[in-house]
């Protein structure tokens, strides 16, 4: 007698070497893709310093140690100083709002200015209200 296809006994070893290939792939690209998306948002508060760091310098502010500035990311849009602030968490071309609170530390050195930029992003799955980025790093 042929018998053609496969015993209980190979299926089960089958599924089970797929369980543990899942099991140990799942978490990996999971992991991955939260990099990914930090990494991203980190590109975001880079951009949204960098905008800040202009704005002060292009339109002459100064502010005195107890004064601070607090600028909304969709003014930054709106100046051109930011081309795009797409939220990297979803596939619809939605901009991520916040804002920008900059006060001035005359303990940095070196610095194109003496103000510190504590970036407050408001994005879908990314949300900061304390102890935010603060550049420079």
């Amino acid at each position: 007698m042929n018998n053609k296809g496969f015993t209980l006994i190979e299926i089960i070893g089958a599924i089970l070497i797929l369980s543990i290939l899942m099991g140990i792939g799942i978490p990996l690209v999971t992991r991955y893709i939260k990099t990914a998306k930090n990494r991203a948002y980190e590109t975001l508060e880079d951009s949204a310093y960098d905008a800040a760091q202009s704005y002060v310098i292009e339109n002459g502010i100064h502010l005195s140690n107890s004064d601070s500035l607090e600028l909304q990311i969709n003014d930054l849009l709106a100046g051109n100083y930011i081309k795009s602030f797409q939220d990297p968490d979803v596939t619809e071309a939605i901009n991520c709002g916040g804002k920008i609170i900059i006060t001035r530390d005359n303990n940095l050195t070196n610095q194109l200015d003496n103000y510190k930029y504590e970036i407050r992003l408001d994005c879908s799955n990314y949300k900061c209200t304390s102890d935010c980025v603060v550049y420079p790093k």
